[in-house]
């Protein structure tokens, strides 16, 4: 009896060990642009702005937009430790399995999923 015990145990640690792991890969990511109608680039891939998408959480994030008589704009989002990254941490130090969370991508997090780019209008020189 006692080692049913402790394989019933052993297999609850594991399944509640590595709370990143069941974490969407993906994270939803706004980009607005000022003005409304300039060109946006995300990872080198033109899109339509506003734009709303998914991006894995433990990728950079590139972002660039340009338009005509503005001074083209670029923007980096990094990846950062997620909540559920600091758990698993933490939880390591008490079980030996919660680390198997920081090989996801749940282990991350994009810095900033709301971003607004503002266009500076070029100044002619007189």
């Amino acid at each position: 009896m006692k080692k049913i015990i402790h394989i019933v145990l052993f297999l609850a640690i594991i399944v509640q060990s590595g709370c990143s792991i069941f974490v969407s890969a993906k994270q939803r990511v706004t980009v607005h642009t000022v003005p409304d109608d300039a060109r946006l680039f995300i990872n080198g891939n033109e899109v339509i702005p506003p734009y709303n998408g998914l991006h894995r959480r433990s990728k950079t994030l590139s972002i660039y937009a340009e338009k005509e008589g503005y001074r083209p704009a670029q923007r980096s989002v990094s990846p950062a430790l997620s909540t559920t990254g600091i758990l698993d941490i933490v939880g390591t130090c008490c079980f030996l399995f919660p680390i198997l969370g920081v090989i996801s991508d749940g282990f991350w997090t994009l810095d900033e999923t709301d971003i607004g780019i503002i266009l500076i209008p070029i100044t002619p020189v007189q």
